[in-house]
């Protein structure tokens, strides 16, 4: 049976009573047009016109997103109005928030919208667990929220309270199925009685022993927001040796910031012993590396340390030679890394001078 809403809110429905009313006005124009006192190649030309505006505008014609009350919709249904909103409305439902936080060049970003987000599967999973939302990171009010969440790569799917506190994020399109596995991971964290606030401020009030600091580093990790300050402490309270065992990996990987840390040469050497053997932690490793490489750039760009530069230069062409199978050559190393560094090194700081 047809709900009754179903008649008066499907967008199909909306689309066929544009277009209703526009042909109405058309066939009015065309009348007049018909009638008018015009020379004939005139009214033609009206006449063609007319019938060109209305094609385009039947081309443009698009359904209206439907509300967050509206249970006809297949996929996800996605939440409009301003970032405070979907937080209010989180909070009304006793629900966290799922944002979707992309740019419109980014290809993964396309490809998650044009096949998971409409997915019957996953818009069952999203809308009856989360208030959904979606950010441009280049626009508005996407430019605070990427920034708030420390949003580097796109997409990245943020999972947060109706507080605003980060439960879990994603970063990358893996398909379907891994989205609705980092959902349903977000779903079981949002239960968590032990948020990460209560975590900062345990750290936050000298609590240092190596169990403490690794579950915390842990939860940094997960989340994509590292602590400098804990690593290095975490790092004191263990041997060396020890840095490149299992259980100390993931931790020190995900929470690397700069190249600067006592564990970054020992993870490049390791890095290359796990590639084959431990994929999850190798990729952890590498983009803690490449974390660390992006902050300490953006410290040579802004102190204006042609030596931070070098430094990272030598730092990504170790890095180059890690992700590729084969090792780059001379000219490859100074094509992608040397060159291009330095150009836009150069140019930011001439612009920092400019302004």
């Amino acid at each position: 049976m047809v709900h009754a809403n179903f008649l008066t809110t499907t967008p199909l429905v909306s689309l066929i009573r544009y277009l209703h009313q526009s042909l109405s006005l058309v066939k009015s124009f065309i009348k007049t047009i018909k009638t008018c006192p015009l020379p004939r190649i005139a009214r033609l030309w009206a006449l063609t016109l007319t019938l060109s505006l209305t094609t385009y505008l039947a081309a443009r014609a698009k359904p209206s997103r439907l509300a967050v009350g509206d249970t006809t919709a297949v996929g996800i249904r996605f939440f409009t109005g301003s970032w405070s909103q979907p937080l209010a409305e989180a909070k009304k439902q006793n629900k966290p928030v799922f944002v979707d936080v992309f740019t419109t060049w980014c290809g993964p970003c396309k490809l998650m919208a044009k096949q998971a987000f409409p997915d019957k599967a996953v818009g069952t999973l999203f809308n009856a667990s989360f208030i959904s939302y979606q950010v441009d990171a280049e626009k508005g009010e996407g430019l605070d929220v990427a920034k708030k969440y420390a949003v580097t790569a796109y997409p990245t799917s943020l999972f947060v309270s109706a507080d605003g506190n980060l439960i879990q994020r994603t970063v990358g399109y893996g398909g379907i199925k891994e989205l609705i596995d980092e959902a349903s991971k977000a779903v079981d964290a949002a239960k968590d009685t032990k948020p990460m606030s209560v975590w900062d401020k345990e750290f936050a009030d000298g609590k240092r022993d190596v169990t403490f600091l690794n579950k915390y580093l842990q939860k940094r990790a997960a989340l994509g927001t590292p602590n400098a300050e804990a690593l290095e402490t975490y790092l004191s309270l263990i041997s060396e040796a020890n840095w490149t065992a299992a259980e100390h990996l993931s931790v020190i990987g995900g929470n690397l910031t700069t190249s600067h840390s006592k564990a970054y040469d020992p993870l490049c050497k390791h890095a290359m012993t796990i590639r084959m053997a431990d994929r999850k932690t190798y990729q952890t490793i590498m983009s803690g590396i490449r974390f660390a490489n992006r902050a300490d750039y953006s410290e040579a760009v802004t102190k204006s340390d042609a030596r931070q530069l070098d430094r990272l230069i030598t730092n990504e062409r170790k890095y180059l030679s890690m992700m590729l199978l084969t090792p780059p050559t001379a000219d490859e190393l100074n094509r992608f890394t040397g060159n291009g560094y330095r150009l836009n090194f150069y140019t930011a700081i001439k612009v920092m001078i400019d302004c």
